[in-house]
């Protein structure tokens, strides 16, 4: 029997203020692109899902349907290739004890201050230098103040860590909301222009603008993951950094509902825009981009090929780790390569098709922000892409994403 969508077609799935929903919980610890609404996650979890059990999302980018299935009480897998991405959903889905948080709040921001005192100091200095990360054109992007203060944050982080007995995961999941904290800091004191305008320009940063950007940050987050804490119930949250093409550290049929969205073609490039956190926190962007699926700016290969073969591992293994009869719900926009126009759903859905995931519906909602596979810019130029009806719709009806429908195959209902 063919369910009723209706319901989820007729509902405005802009959802309002999106700054505003996205206060709530831990979702604004930190800032990432492309985000889809909180309430997106939450309503198709609510409708299609009620009394799902464990709910994956195998692009999780920095955790929105992993927050919102916590919230809801339901277990949850979040997998992403990005690991600055893992490491926001780590730390916005992980319970840490009230005590150790208190001690942070009060006892960390000292720690840096009375540091910060000696800063000009030659062994303060001189260990700066080491835990500091080797960065192209240095003094382009950073000014020297801000890279002594930076240097100084991360010193303290790793220091302050050293002096505590608790035990090894505790400390760990600690010490990662305090580099998170220290992450959200970094594109704004540096002389990158914005978070998506990777161009220098001279921001003329006053000393101790860094230090106290941490501090504010660092209790911020605190206060977020204490009330976050206390408002949800014994749930588990996995959060893995790896590949959604070879999802093997998942048993098969383990996950009752799936809800994500895959990169956009040649939308975003994770890599370039948070390449200083990058370096910072010693994660591997190059490794991250030989990986990441649809990246924009890629330079060779035939790209829409490459997409089609990518997502269609992943479908493959969504369908593995899916319990027969459970819905597979993907949010996408069609995109632009090469000034035409791609549609990425019918990809989707085709090999999806392959994988034993049968297109329910399709419910078309208007772009929210900047969650948008397709460039303001080229829709409104005549002279940037080349004309065809797809196109000419997108100018006329503006921008949209898809949330496609799927279910996987069930022989037992034959």
């Amino acid at each position: 029997m063919q369910t009723d969508y209706s319901t989820l077609k007729q509902l405005d799935w802009q959802f309002g203020d999106f700054k505003k929903e996205a206060k709530n919980f831990t979702h604004d610890l930190h800032p990432y692109f492309g985000k889809f609404h909180p309430m997106i996650a939450r309503t198709l979890i609510e409708e299609l899902a009620p009394d799902s059990k464990y709910i994956i999302d195998p692009f999780c980018g920095s955790g929105t349907t992993l927050v919102e299935a916590k919230a809801l009480g339901k277990n949850g897998i979040g997998v992403d290739a990005n690991p600055l991405a893992s490491l926001m959903a780590q730390v916005k889905t992980t319970s840490i004890d009230n005590f150790i948080l208190k001690d942070i709040y009060m006892n960390l921001p000292e720690y840096l201050l009375t540091k910060y005192e000696y800063i000009d100091h030659y062994e303060v200095l001189e260990k700066i230098e080491i835990i500091k990360p080797e960065i192209h054109n240095e003094k382009k992007w950073f000014q020297d103040n801000v890279l002594k203060e930076l240097g100084l944050i991360k010193l303290s982080i790793e220091e302050y860590f050293q002096t505590k007995d608790w035990h090894e995961d505790k400390v760990q999941a600690a010490k990662n909301l305090c580099l998170l904290a220290f992450s959200r800091i970094i594109t704004s004191v540096s002389n990158q222009q914005t978070e998506s305008k990777y161009k220098a320009v001279d921001k003329n940063i006053e000393n101790g603008v860094a230090i106290d950007k941490f501090v504010d940050h660092l209790r911020i987050c605190i206060d977020k993951i204490e009330d976050f804490n206390g408002s949800t119930g014994n749930v588990e949250i996995e959060i893995h950094n790896s590949d959604s093409r070879y999802l093997n550290f998942i048993e098969d049929e383990k996950c009752d509902f799936l809800v994500t969205s895959p990169p956009y073609l040649n939308s975003w490039d994770y890599g370039l825009y948070h390449k200083f956190r990058f370096l910072w926190l010693n994660l591997g962007v190059k490794e991250y981009n030989n990986k990441e699926i649809g990246r924009h700016l890629r330079r060779v290969g035939d790209v829409v090929d490459r997409y089609r073969n990518d997502m269609s591992l992943c479908l493959k293994e969504f369908s593995r780790v899916l319990k027969p009869g459970s819905y597979c719900c993907i949010v996408n926009a069609n995109s632009i390569v090469k000034k035409e126009y791609v549609n990425t759903t019918e990809i989707i859905i085709e090999e999806a098709r392959k994988a034993d995931l049968i297109l329910e519906d399709i419910v078309d909602k208007k772009v929210f922000g900047p969650h948008s596979g397709m460039h303001a810019s080229l829709l409104t130029k005549k002279t940037e892409i080349k004309s065809n009806p797809a196109t000419e719709k997108m100018r006329t009806s503006g921008k949209e994403e898809q949330i496609i429908i799927l279910k996987k195959y069930d022989s037992s209902k034959e």
